[in-house]
């Protein structure tokens, strides 16, 4: 039994190691051996099926979202890494141009680096009335600023890997919260194919996000509704638990062909 890890957010480079990783592998690998595939979606399991002319097993996806409806766009998140190409360069901008626009619109930023507090940004972003937490949080405390935004920010660069998928994009869809994506990416796919919430920028500047975002607020209601029903859909087929259950089924099975 293998365990890949992986998604289709990964660049050419860390493609190409994972192709000859499997070429290798299908060359050791026991005729009955099972392969199970990890991923935020099942792009690259399919990838790996066909790789190791075998039947690959996509273990469900564990997020667990706690999913409500909501019912107005009060606060925006900006939640994750911010890197270039997720979009730090924009976020000082974006954030006076959304706050120019609705004085009322509260802006949270959050960095698990130190980027934003290291180059003076964060201390910028405080100063035109952004909420900004900086540093590493606890599984309770990223489900808690989740929780709090009516609205997920997911402006990557739409060349990047990250824009190919974001973990962002998936708590997205698993919490029931619309998102802003680039357009033309595996992001904007993944959430399409969950009918989740969102709306999507094809121009990577700050008045192109801002367009986005004022979209998305214009049609808040369905846009919310839509994101609740995928959640209810992301909630029947994947999670925590609907993963370790593969797992233990898994084992079960290696278990009783080798009795």
């Amino acid at each position: 039994m293998l365990l890949f890890g992986s998604h289709s957010g990964i660049n050419a480079k860390g493609a190409s190691l994972i192709a000859s990783m499997l070429r290798f592998a299908s060359r050791r690998m026991p005729p009955d051996a099972r392969v199970l595939f990890g991923a935020q979606d099942d792009a690259p399991a399919r990838s790996a099926g066909i790789a190791l002319d075998r039947p690959v097993t996509v273990l469900p996806c564990p997020f667990d979202g706690e999913p409500r409806l909501r019912t107005e766009c009060r606060r925006i998140g900006f939640l994750g890494h911010q890197r270039p190409e997720k979009g730090i360069d924009h976020l000082v901008a974006l954030t006076q141009a959304l706050r120019q626009r609705d004085a009322t619109l509260s802006v949270l930023v959050h960095d698990s680096g130190f980027d934003l507090e290291q180059s003076g940004a964060a201390e910028t972003l405080r100063g035109l009335g952004a909420e900004v937490e900086i540093g590493p949080v606890t599984p309770g405390q990223w489900q808690a600023l989740l929780q709090s935004c009516d609205i997920l920010m997911a402006p990557d660069d739409p060349l990047s890997g990250p824009a190919n998928h974001s973990a962002i994009v998936t708590e997205a869809v698993a919490g029931a919260i619309p998102v802003i994506v680039p357009a033309a990416t595996g992001a904007a796919d993944f959430v399409r194919r969950w009918n989740g919430g969102h709306e999507t920028f094809a121009d990577w500047t700050v008045p192109g996000i801002a367009a986005a975002v004022e979209r998305l607020q214009g049609n808040f209601t369905a846009q919310a509704q839509r994101s609740l029903a995928a959640a209810d859909a992301w909630q029947n087929t994947q999670g925590a638990d609907r993963f370790a259950q593969v797992l233990l089924d898994q084992a079960a099975q290696i278990a009783a062909d080798h009795r």
